[in-house]
């Protein structure tokens, strides 16, 4: 169909047509091979062939809105039979294409017509906006027309094709003076089609994604991953799977419900640091003449440790299933050595008599071998992405209700000094006082004979056996972890993983004695009032499966 103007603007392609003529006619008078007669002849046929095309070209009558099947005969007579035409509206796509996928071809003259026949019912809407004619190879038989032109029409497939091009009109003078178009060629060519925004091959109403260019087969949505499934439908859109499994690689690792067991080894450190606050012994001196622990350990201790978590992870489909929690737990069990140096205690003791003085306590040589048995029980945010299609990995942090069972194990020694004042008047019953004065310098004999005359207890260098406690002590810890999954069934996954433990506490034990009389055991000072750091390192490996596999 043509617009309504089309008829003043075929009067001015006219008169422009007339310019044109008047001013080459001159050179066609001087032109060999033609009388001036047959030339204006010839240029009168050619002005009514380019007439004829500008208005027939677009299938419809003037003013029409449906192809007329006379216009279409007319318009295959313009041409010669083996004549090449460029078509410039009928454009097929070409998604492999990396410039424009809407591709225009050069047909012959039979296909050139008949596939505007069989694509455009309702014609064409051109605006021919310039012509400009070229006589130069007139004698030649040839004149060619560059012809400025918008050409829009909906195809039966709802297309709908615009283009603002330029095409060359070569017109062929026959023997009888008869005038023909041999081929239209392409100058200029800016097709796009007005109903398909994201230029995908799918027009805006059947495109189910019209933002997002897509493939045809999936009705215009994209699939990055090629696996048939559009990505907003895709569990695993970046990964290449089965629809049976949601687009998902049979080995993928998205349920909602996953366990995971494993073992490994840990390396665990329990620092402890004595703290003011040990008020355990009457009348105990706060000054300079008490001394608190310094408690050192021997390096990190390793165990074997297992561990066991069932995580849940958020989302209704699988492609937003890498955020979860879990809760678990982990056991382990070790000895850690420590040596106890610096520990003097002055405090009020009793004879018995019931007389008061100052007691001296003094350890000389500690060591604890304090065995830990540990369950830890952590809950934890966790954010997991999948690296190939069979890798996977995951951290993971949160916090951890730990319980410390520590035994003072038999092998642990301790030896004291147990020595007293008198009020400053007895001051031999210190050792190193009655070693450096008394003629028979002999503490230990001394002390024994007060035992065992007068019921003094004193005593030097010695050992005391250990108090043997279970303490129970539960603390709140920090926990970190790191985990790759390498899947290997459609529900199973090995892992390999590392995880940080921290929990700091302070204890708190104001009746705390380590040792007050030489009768007495010795009381590990794990049980004292203590700051404890305990950090653990493990590195597992482990499975994974996931619970809810028929959910797909």
């Amino acid at each position: 169909m043509v617009d309504h103007c089309e008829t003043k603007k075929n009067i001015q392609m006219k008169n422009i047509l007339c310019y044109l003529f008047t001013l080459f006619f001159p050179l066609l008078c001087i032109a060999q091979g033609y009388s001036q007669e047959d030339k204006a002849i010839i240029s009168a046929r050619i002005d009514t062939l380019l007439q004829s095309y500008l208005q027939k070209s677009s299938l419809t009558l003037q003013g029409g809105n449906k192809r007329n099947d006379k216009v279409v005969g007319d318009l295959r007579g313009m041409f010669t039979v083996d004549a090449e035409i460029f078509d410039d509206i009928n454009a097929n796509f070409n998604e492999k294409t990396t410039g424009n996928p809407y591709e225009l071809k050069i047909k012959t003259r039979n296909s050139y017509i008949e596939d505007l026949v069989d694509e455009f019912p309702r014609g064409l809407i051109i605006n021919n906006k310039r012509l400009n004619i070229n006589y130069n190879n007139f004698d030649k038989g040839e004149v060619t027309a560059a012809l400025e032109r918008n050409i829009q029409g909906t195809n039966t497939r709802k297309f709908t094709f615009f283009n603002e091009d330029t095409l060359l009109i070569m017109i062929g003078i026959q023997p009888d003076m008869s005038v023909k178009i041999t081929g239209i060629k392409m100058i200029g060519s800016n097709i796009k089609c007005l109903n398909d925004d994201d230029i995908d091959g799918v027009i805006n109403e059947a495109d189910d994604c019209p933002n997002e260019k897509g493939v045809i087969a999936l009705k215009g949505c994209p699939d990055r991953d090629g696996d048939g499934l559009p990505d907003h439908k895709d569990d695993c859109p970046d990964f290449a799977g089965p629809a049976s499994n949601g687009g998902c690689p049979p080995s993928t690792f998205a349920y909602q419900f996953v366990f995971s067991a494993g073992a490994g080894y840990q390396i665990n450190n329990n620092i402890l640091k004595a703290r003011e606050g040990t008020i355990g012994y009457p009348g105990l001196e706060k000054s300079s003449s008490s001394t608190l622990a310094d408690i050192e350990h021997n390096g990190t201790d390793g165990s074997i440790v297992i561990n066991a978590n069932v995580a849940y992870y958020f989302g209704k489909s699988k492609a937003n299933r890498n955020k979860g929690i879990s809760v678990g737990f982990t056991a382990t069990n070790y000895t850690g050595q420590y040596d106890i140096k610096n520990v003097k205690y002055v405090f009020t003791g009793f004879y018995a008599s019931n007389e008061s003085y100052k007691r001296i306590v003094t350890l000389r040589k500690g060591h604890e071998d304090l065995s830990f048995s540990i369950l830890n029980f952590p809950v934890m945010l966790k954010y997991k992405t999948k690296l190939t299609a069979k890798l996977a990995a995951e951290v993971g942090a949160g916090i951890s209700l730990v319980s410390f069972i520590t035994n003072l194990k038999a092998s642990s020694s301790a030896t004291f000094n147990f020595e007293g004042i008198d009020d400053g008047s007895n001051w031999y019953n210190v050792g190193d006082s009655i070693n450096n004065h008394w003629f028979n310098p002999d503490a230990n004999l001394y002390f024994d004979s007060l035992l065992t005359g007068v019921g003094y207890d004193f005593s030097l260098n010695k050992e005391v056996s250990p108090h043997t406690n279970t303490f129970n002590k539960f603390k709140l810890g920090y926990i970190a972890s790191a985990d790759l999954f390498y899947h290997i069934t459609k529900k199973n996954a090995l892992k390999f993983g590392v995880s940080f433990a921290y929990s700091p506490s302070k204890e708190k034990n104001s009746d705390y004695q380590m040792a007050n009389a030489t009768k007495d055991s010795y009381n590990s000072v794990y049980s004292s009032n203590i700051r404890t750091t305990y950090t653990a390192l493990a590195f597992n490996v482990g499975i994974i499966i996931g619970l809810n596999v028929q959910k797909h």
